[in-house]
């Protein structure tokens, strides 16, 4: 498992292509993962995000195929293009009650997604899916959306 040092705020495609990445621990403090941030980490398996993330760019998990599950903390309200493209072995996702946007690209070829963990109501989940492109979710196979999570 690596760390990044605390005190990073921003981290850019520093990850990008490192294949020997499995399980990374991000820092309190963090508030953004720039596009490509972990893009083709091909072997990371496990990621911890902080609470203190607002933003995560376009791509920046694709091709992590073998990145399992991940938390997206509360505050992050946009899952953009891309954002986890290929994840092949990802068969779960919690995701924020602040989330107010989700592109019809974000899970493009996550072929083994088959829970959203989701930690706003059902109402609130109702609301979020009418107002996004009726084809965010075209790419995912059968899935179950969790409502109220709290794990």
């Amino acid at each position: 498992t690596e760390s990044i040092l605390e005190g990073v705020k921003i981290i850019y495609a520093n990850f990008y292509n490192h294949e020997n990445l499995e399980s990374i621990n991000l820092p309190f403090g963090l508030v953004s993962i720039s596009k490509y941030g972990f893009g083709n980490c091909v072997n990371l398996v496990s990621v911890t995000l902080p609470n203190t993330l607002k933003y995560l760019g376009c791509s920046a998990f694709s091709g992590c195929y073998s990145l399992t599950s991940i938390v997206i903390p509360e505050g992050v309200s946009v899952l953009p293009l891309s954002l986890f493209q290929a994840c092949i072995a990802m068969t779960s996702i919690v995701l924020p009650s602040t989330l107010t946007y989700v592109d019809s690209g974000t899970f493009s070829i996550c072929t083994s997604l088959s829970t959203i963990y989701y930690r706003g109501t059902q109402a609130q989940w109702n609301e979020l899916v009418s107002e996004l492109e009726s084809s965010w979710d075209s790419s995912l196979p059968e899935y179950t959306v969790v409502c109220n999570y709290v794990g």
